[in-house]
């Protein structure tokens, strides 16, 4: 991403480093975490301080996700912050990666290549050009919201809703008035023609989520109510997974 001859990459490579290493080794091994999945007291400073040397490069052998977090066949105990923050920072790399800087029209191969690997279709470059981390993005939603997960006429169940796949980080104050929406009427709240409607919303997670519905009730014909099920919570989980573990 940057030349790692400079004192900026050097910098940069460092912080990528680091947040991989806390990602893998802390918050993918269960031995760290709490009954909720919060690391516990003294877990960052053990994992990276080895005989009193910095150590940064992941150890940690086994990085299986559903194991520790669940993928809605059981409730999830909880998940941290971090890995969503951790989430949307590898999208918005992947992005960088493969199309920043490049002209890319709409209808271009690589362009098409990039939303099918997010599992969505192309919502436009403006969300990833104007991109940034914000403090008051710090409340988890639930997509499919937690009033209505009762299992009856194919809507999922409180264990399925409990997991990545399902989970959006948004801005606190939006959670409050919008976490008891179904799918179809946060689409028409948080979206304004495709586009964001407000920063505290734009959680490139999130927006993925959003435009899956909207191409299920758009080009699937779903009708209302069946935008957004169990199947295409798993099938999320399942390719932001790919993008968090780099399979």
């Amino acid at each position: 991403m940057f030349n790692e001859g400079t004192y900026i990459g050097k910098y940069y490579q460092f912080v990528n480093d680091l947040a991989d290493k806390y990602f893998k080794d802390v918050y993918l091994d269960p031995n760290k975490l709490n009954s909720i999945n919060t690391p516990n007291p003294g877990s960052f400073d053990n994992t990276i301080l080895i005989d009193n040397k910095l150590t940064i490069t992941p150890q940690n052998p086994s990085l299986d996700f559903d194991k520790i977090y669940s993928d809605g066949t059981i409730k999830s105990n909880g998940i941290p912050l971090f890995v969503f923050n951790y989430l949307d920072y590898k999208l918005w790399e992947k992005y960088f990666n493969e199309l920043r800087g490049e002209k890319t029209k709409e209808d271009s191969l690589i362009r098409k290549v990039f939303f099918d690997t997010l599992g969505c279709s192309d919502f436009g470059l403006k969300l990833f050009e104007n991109f940034y981390f914000s403090r008051t993005r710090r409340s988890l939603e639930h997509f499919y919201p937690q009033a209505k997960a009762d299992g009856k006429e194919s809507r999922p169940t409180q264990d399925e809703i409990n997991c990545l796949g399902n989970y959006a980080m948004i801005g606190s104050e939006i959670n409050s008035s919008g976490n008891s929406w179904d799918p179809n009427a946060k689409l028409s709240h948080y979206l304004d023609n495709g586009k964001i409607r407000q920063v505290s919303v734009a959680s490139i997670k999130f927006m993925i989520m959003m435009q899956v519905c909207k191409d299920n009730m758009l080009e699937k014909s779903r009708v209302q109510g069946l935008e957004w099920v169990y199947e295409d919570i798993q099938e999320h989980q399942m390719k932001m997974e790919k993008i968090l573990l780099h399979i």
